[in-house]
């Protein structure tokens, strides 16, 4: 959100910027030729850009300062925290002693329980070992007595289960009977002699006296008994008395008494029968183990007496052992609390110990936080000021250059400030939206390292539309080439057959697309790439593009460059993309051009330098990612810091790697401030090669054919190294460089210049060598350039009485004069009496007045200012006199350009580059081509086509073949045919060495037109050709024309020679 003024105000000046640009725009073609339309789509731009890009910054700074405040927040809470921990140590440490002591008396007394119950242990473990070997010794008795008995066992459980089988009934039955079978009534006596029934005397059948009868007693004592069976069952079997098993044993030996016998008269005696002879059987074998029970029984009586007095020695060795556990669980609480104390003194330790860790490893971070939090308050009180400008470069300056920038700039903050939006002063793009991680990653990718194209990198990156660059030297293309290659760049151009299924593949995969050499008119399959017509159906993004529809990648990218150095785009070309100057720049070309020089003079260190530039972007990275670290880290911290060991310990460590790394940066800028002191003393080459390129590209404003490319210059520059005098320190090869450079610059460009613009060019070349030489001064170059440009005379013509010999043009020159410093007054004293007059009359009508100005002034003036006084008095002598300053100046070789040299052309060139001579009327190379051709022995291998109508595919033909078989094509009269122009140009691209015949040659013929493709232009070597002007220029060309064999093939040399 914003204030009402500031949106009112903010409003206002988007408005004015607007109306700014707009004039601007006009400004720049008039002064600069050049075209750029400012519509209402830009003013919608800069809307559109302004809004994403001030919440975004806003929130960015915000977030940036919220992490530094709060990292300093826990740094302060930390260090305040220290003192009380202090305290805090120094109160515990009292109350550690006497815990101590409490400790150590307890311990003691525990000690000495401890040994007591030690001994009372022993002594009642000695009677536990006694008790166990008794209790063992009966439990041995009790074993074998009941091993013993265990033989009756079998004949007891047989009973027992003969009873369980047998049923009231089947009692009833055995007692029903009115005379039971002897083997029923034996059975009846044995049992009531078991069970004590005594027997009814009865007369003896057989005669005298009486017998004992046991059936009625049965029947009536057990018989009759409903619990009768379980008597039986419940029969005292360890008690038998002896009477009574006397008497029942002898009925047992008996062979009618048995079971199986018995049975076969009443079951239910049977069953009977089984029990009395099982307790015979039993009583048999306990008789036996009487006396080992009577034995047990007495053991286990002592054994019991013995446990009694064991259980209490036990108790009183238990009461001794709570006792014990009474003091040890005191002894404990009082190391508990003695543990505690520690803990805590351990903790506070700790803690402080954490404390000085992060304050001794942050603490130099303190300072760095403090100036950033004040710099983001300060960043973000100018934010909407900062972005508003941001926004207005991003949607209008791209196409301008850095002088258009700058004053735009300025005028843009003086309207903010008169609306009252502060913003950063001085403002700069790349500070406020720039980060130097990527950018010291864009310049590792060769961006030009210079203010003006890192400010074209960023407006790339911000803004809303795909990027169109003017791009004459390729140095966008490169960076593009190098920033985007691991994404699988894709470069491709409109000639190109397989350009529209090239973009559908790129658009469809995510893949970044290079467009190159674009012309003034682009494809219309381009339209909805540019206006990202992009529809959205079920989840899933379509761009239409032509008849086909396919699906769209958020991860495509396009970039459009143009080697067009002033194209025309029209307005609703300009309202789609992003049209952006790159242009080289001369600081950014003087890096170029320092690069390479010290990396042919002395490779290892420029390699050391490219290295240490590589390590020291990569450091900073990591080290920018350490601090984004610690104050994420910070940031989440919850509670008091200090208690998280983790966090104060991964703190630590990305210290101690950021100090690490910070040592390698502080060891790598000294080693880099090494290197740079040895690269200076070769910064004045750089300076004179980066300058002098800017006169080879401005004469691309005196003829569209005068274009060269970077690589092409920086190419000559190589030779020049290669060739220059090596010299005895670096003072002289400094001067031998210099030197060798201007002279084989100066050779190579005037080959491909117009007669009438070879000696502007070594003007040019002389004033710009001048310039760095600080020896020419800007106000007398831009006098003798324009002279006067005051409309009306200050002082009338002095001469009118004498019939105006000087006319008012001159005198208004002269005038002009006074205005710099040097002259002020000096038109006084040309009117100052006759004798003056006269002077100047007599400069007038001098055959030579050069000379005679020079006569005169020669100790006052220099050269060059004497030269402004021709020029104001005597026009027409200015073009000698200029040859003479530059002969003067710079040597006598910057004003005599090499003739015509076909051969030459062509040992310059290679099977890929073409040879293209620039005609003039009248002019015809093809009679030297061909004594070229003869004379290398190609004579029946060059092939020359005429162009015009219909004659583009027998050029084509003709060049497919010579690729083939390495001969020789020369295409005629290309400006004749403007429209095949761009199939020349796709053709020339696609050479490529490896495809190529070494032996191939392209030559190419034009006259000057301004379809003629740059790319060609630019890359191809050109030779102009035109009528000699003159015997001695006609001469020479005859002398060149003719070789060795033929001034050594007359009969008489020595007269020839003469």
């Amino acid at each position: 959100s914003m204030d009402g003024n500031i949106k009112q105000g903010v409003v206002d000046v988007c408005v004015d910027m607007q109306q700014r640009t707009a004039r601007t725009a006009t400004r720049f073609f008039d002064e600069m030729g050049r075209y750029y339309y400012v519509t209402p789509t830009s003013y919608l731009e800069l809307i559109d850009t302004f809004k994403t890009l001030v919440e975004k910054q806003r929130a960015l700074i915000s977030g940036k300062k919220s992490r530094y405040a709060n990292g300093l927040q826990k740094l302060e809470e930390t260090a305040q925290q220290v003192s009380t921990m202090q305290e805090e140590l120094e109160a515990l440490q009292p109350k550690l002693v006497i815990a101590q002591a409490e400790t150590d008396e307890k311990l003691t007394m525990v000690k000495t329980k401890q040994a007591e119950a030690d001994v009372q242990k022993v002594a009642v473990e000695k009677d536990e070992a006694v008790a166990k070997a008794q209790a063992q010794a009966c439990e041995k008795d009790k074993a074998e007595c009941e091993g013993i008995l265990a033989e009756a066992i079998p004949a007891l459980e047989g009973a027992v289960k003969a009873l369980k089988t047998l049923s009231k009934s089947d009692i009833v039955e055995v007692k029903a009977m009115k005379k039971p079978p002897p083997a029923v009534k034996l059975t009846l006596e044995a049992v009531c002699i078991m069970m004590g029934v005594k027997p009814k005397k009865v007369p003896n059948p057989e005669g005298k006296g009486k017998i004992d009868d046991y059936w009625e007693p049965a029947q009536k004592e057990l018989l009759n008994d409903p619990k009768f069976l379980q008597r039986l069952m419940d029969y005292d079997k360890d008690n038998i008395p002896i009477s009574v098993i006397d008497k029942v044993r002898p009925f047992c030996s008996r062979d009618d008494f048995t079971p199986e016998i018995v049975k076969k008269a009443s079951v239910a005696a049977a069953g009977l029968c089984k029990w009395v002879h099982a307790m015979n059987v039993y009583e048999k074998i306990a008789r036996v183990v009487a006396p080992k029970r009577e034995a047990l029984a007495k053991a286990n009586a002592e054994l019991a007496e013995a446990m009694a007095q064991l259980k209490e020695k036990q108790d009183e060795l238990q009461a001794v052992l709570d006792n014990l556990q009474k003091l040890q669980d005191e002894l404990q609480a009082t190391m508990d609390k003695k543990e505690a104390l520690e803990n805590q003194v351990k903790d506070c330790a700790t803690k402080l110990d954490r404390a000085s860790r992060l304050i001794g490893g942050l603490g130099g971070e303190k300072t760095r936080w403090t100036q950033f939090v004040a710099e983001l308050s300060d960043q973000y009180v100018n934010a909407i000021g900062d972005i508003l400008l941001s926004s207005g470069v991003i949607a209008y300056l791209g196409v301008f250059t850095q002088k258009y920038r700058t004053e735009c700039v300025e005028e843009w903050t003086s309207v903010l400030a008169q609306n009252s939006i502060p913003c950063t002063s001085p403002f700069r793009l790349n500070t406020t939206l720039g980060e130097p991680v990527k950018i010291r990653n864009w310049t590792i990718a060769k961006l030009p390292n210079d203010d003006f194209s890192i400010d074209n990198a960023i407006m790339l990156n911000s803004s809303n539309r795909w990027p169109l660059m003017i791009d004459p030297q390729g140095q966008a293309n490169r960076w593009i080439r190098n920033c985007e290659a691991e994404n699988g760049l894709k470069i491709v151009k409109q000639s190109q057959s397989d350009f529209v299924r090239n973009i559908e593949n790129a658009v469809s995969y995510g893949v970044p697309v290079l467009l190159e050499n674009v012309p003034e008119a682009l494809d219309p399959i381009l339209e909805p790439l540019l206006t990202k017509q992009i529809m959205t159906k079920g989840g899933s993004m379509t761009i239409q593009l032509g008849d086909s529809i396919v699906e769209y990648d958020p991860k495509f990218r396009l970039y459009l460059t143009t080697k067009l150095r002033n194209p025309h785009y029209p307005p609703e070309t300009c309202v789609k993309v992003n049209l952006l100057n790159f242009v080289a720049t001369p600081e950014g070309l003087e890096d170029q051009m320092l690069g390479i020089t010290v990396k042919r003079e002395t490779p290892e260190l420029e390699a050391q330098r490219e290295q240490l530039v590589v390590e020291d972007a990569k450091n900073k990275q990591i080290l920018k990612e350490i601090e984004d670290k610690i104050l994420e880290l910070l940031a989440a911290s919850e509670g008091n810091i200090l208690d998280d060991e983790v966090l104060i310990n991964t703190l630590s460590e990305s210290k101690v790697t950021s100090d690490h790394i910070m040592k390698q940066v502080a060891i790598a800028e000294k080693t880099q401030v090494k290197i740079n002191a040895t690269r200076t003393g070769y910064v004045p080459v750089a300076v004179l090669s980066s300058n002098l390129f800017f006169c080879v590209a401005d004469l691309a404003g005196v003829d569209p054919m005068y274009q060269f490319s970077l690589d092409w210059y920086t190419n000559l520059y190589n030779l020049a190294i290669d060739r220059a005098n090596k010299g005895n320190n670096l003072a002289e090869r400094l001067t031998a460089l210099k030197d060798k450079f201007a002279e084989i610059l100066y050779k190579n460009v005037c080959r491909s210049l117009f007669e009438k613009d070879k000696l502007l060019f070594s003007f040019l070349l002389c004033i710009k060598i001048l310039q760095i030489k600080e020896l020419m001064d800007a106000q007398e170059l831009r006098f003798f350039l324009t002279g006067s440009t005051a409309v009306e005379l200050s002082r009338p013509n002095p001469t009118v009485d004498e019939g105006s010999w000087m006319n008012d043009k001159a005198w208004g020159d002269f005038l002009g004069l006074d205005e710099l410093e040097v002259f002020h007054g000096f038109s006084h004293e040309v009117e100052k009496d006759e004798a003056s007059l006269l002077f100047w009359k007599k400069v007038f009508n001098a055959p030579d007045p050069e000379t005679t100005i020079k006569e005169k002034f020669s100790e006052r003036f220099t050269q060059f200012q004497q030269m402004m006084m021709l020029r104001c008095i005597r026009p027409d002598k200015v073009v000698p006199a200029v040859m003479n300053f530059i002969m003067n100046s710079i040597g006598q070789r910057f004003i005599e350009p090499p003739p015509f040299d076909l051969l030459s052309g062509y040992e310059d060139s290679n099977c890929i580059t073409p040879v293209l001579f620039v005609l003039t009327p009248g002019a015809d190379p093809m009679t030297e081509l061909m004594r070229v051709a003869e004379d290398l022995g190609l004579g029946d291998k060059l092939f020359a086509v005429s162009l015009g109508q219909g004659q583009g595919p027998i050029a084509v033909r003709a060049i497919d073949e010579a690729v083939d078989k390495g001969t020789w094509v020369c295409l005629q009269n290309c400006h004749v045919a403007a429209s095949w122009l761009p199939t020349l140009e796709r053709i020339c691209e696609e050479l490529s060495p490896e495809t190529v015949h070494e032996d191939f040659r392209l030559f190419l013929t034009a006259m000057p037109c301004k379809e003629f493709p740059v790319s060609v232009l630019q890359n191809g070597i050109k030779i102009t050709l035109e009528p000699p002007r003159g015997f001695r220029a006609n001469l020479t060309g005859s002398y060149i024309a003719l070789d060795d064999d033929w001034f050594e093939s007359c009969p008489k040399p020595a007269e020839f020679k003469k």
